[in-house]
């Protein structure tokens, strides 16, 4: 593994002069998070390949409350505070520098705002609070254009538009709308549609067959899928006065733009679960579901669920809700919903049995493996760069 710069603040990055080399060796980008008393911080650093063993920090560059995206050969740091992305390249030594910012400043604060990179001249961000999409450009790092979301009344909820992806000709997000006070969660899964290549108009796609979705995903085929648990699953289990439909597995059929009316899949049913708390895409045919051990009654109060070690992991079948029992990653704790794919594989993070340490599985339909361990951090982000 190559030498890196030890770590710095994000300001001591170099910075790139106009026409800089990009380095060619190749690149992998790995970010970690550590969360305390004064909020979070954010590590990114670059590997020649996917490192094994312990990944610390002493490494990478220091960033506050950021998102993290690989995009091509370049590394973007979305400042979730400061309301700016910056683009950084990576060189043959492995070191980020530091190249332009752009300011989303004037669309006032958007705290829960993602990117979704749909070419190299062209991202979005969807902020709900504004029912606007804001178009830019990755390459010349200039704002492009904006056009209405046209989201639905979410009855006063914070929403979140989750990525789901591209898949021919359309951009997709699913919203999330929350109210934790109130354990309340908007009832219906919302797909918001939006094209590729023109400035709208969107097309809001709604379903009251299950409770919304953090996400979904695109298999080679383009078909859509969003598929429930987290947060939804969550509030919808301890609210005592709501009565939601159960989280589920919707689809959308490449070119479509709506719900496959004859497909959904119950995913309290078919894992035997009162709730799932996470999933990842294993591949084109499956899901691996983290969920509630039906044999433990669940805590008391929310906040006690998300810290329990209660969770097991269930692989399910995209074709026909078949599931089975996934014995790796065993039963335990939850981290984050956070994954990447990186080479054809998923990579994905739970706690060790303690909490100490956060481990990084790439999985498959045959198991997990797990790669490499962050003790005392988070998984933030993984994106191969070259």
């Amino acid at each position: 593994m190559a030498a890196m710069a030890p770590a710095c603040s994000s300001s001591d990055a170099e910075t790139a002069s106009p026409g800089a080399a990009v380095g060619t060796t190749p690149a992998v980008m790995v970010s970690t998070a550590t969360f305390g008393p004064d909020g979070r911080s954010v590590y990114v650093g670059a590997f020649p390949d996917i490192p094994t063993g312990d990944v610390g920090t002493e490494r990478m560059a220091e960033f506050g409350n950021a998102y993290v995206y690989t995009y091509g050969s370049a590394i973007f740091v979305w400042d979730r505070d400061a309301l700016t992305v910056t683009r950084y390249e990576v060189d043959d030594a492995h070191e980020l520098v530091k190249g332009q910012t752009l300011s989303f400043t004037q669309f006032g604060l958007q705290f829960s705002a993602d990117h979704l990179f749909v070419s190299p001249t062209r991202a979005y961000v969807l902020l709900a609070a504004e029912n606007l999409i804001v178009v830019w450009n990755p390459e010349t790092m200039q704002l492009t254009t904006t056009f209405p979301a046209n989201l639905p009344p979410l009855d006063g909820l914070d929403t979140y538009a989750a990525p789901v992806g591209v898949s021919g000709e359309n951009v997709y997000w699913a919203l999330l709308s929350t109210d934790y006070d109130s354990l309340k969660v908007y009832p219906k899964n919302v797909l918001v549609v939006a094209p590729v290549n023109a400035d709208g108009p969107v097309t809001i796609v709604e379903d009251e067959r299950c409770v919304p979705s953090l996400g979904g995903y695109i298999v080679n085929s383009g078909d859509v899928y969003l598929v429930g648990g987290a947060d939804a699953d969550a509030l919808a289990a301890y609210n005592p006065a709501g009565t939601y439909p159960n989280s589920c597995i919707l689809r959308v059929r490449a070119g479509s733009m709506s719900f496959d009316p004859d497909y959904r899949i119950d995913l309290l049913q078919a894992a035997n679960t009162p709730s799932v708390v996470g999933s990842w895409l294993i591949d084109d045919a499956s899901v691996l579901l983290r969920v509630w051990d039906a044999s433990d009654p669940l805590p008391s109060v929310i906040d006690e669920y998300w810290s329990a070690s209660n969770f097991i992991s269930k692989r399910i079948a995209l074709a026909d809700g078949q599931v089975e029992d996934f014995p790796d990653p065993p039963k335990g704790g939850f981290t984050s919903n956070v994954q990447y794919r990186v080479d054809g594989a998923t990579y994905l993070s739970l706690p060790n049995a303690d909490g100490s340490a956060d481990i990084v599985y790439r999985i498959a339909a045959t198991g997990t493996e797990p790669i490499f361990t962050i003790p005392g951090g988070s998984f933030w982000g993984l994106g191969r760069l070259r």
